[in-house]
């Protein structure tokens, strides 16, 4: 998914500086408000989505004492 998008800094007050991300992005990369971006900083600025487990359907986790499948 490769893609160039120019997106603007938007200026949140007291040296907060806020830039949003297309919606597209955020269905793609499946963000969630509270999410954790990686963002590299080395001449260039990269961002990096949430690191995500992927769970397999016959993996079960035991949660208060409890299979959840």
């Amino acid at each position: 998914m490769p893609t160039l998008n120019e997106r603007s800094v938007i200026n949140l007050g007291q040296g907060s500086y806020v830039i949003t991300l297309p919606k597209d992005w955020i269905r793609y990369f499946d963000i969630k408000p509270g999410d954790k971006l990686e963002i590299v900083s080395n001449g260039e600025l990269r961002i990096f989505p949430p690191k995500r487990q992927e769970v397999h359907k016959s993996t079960r986790e035991i949660k208060n004492g409890r299979k959840i499948s």
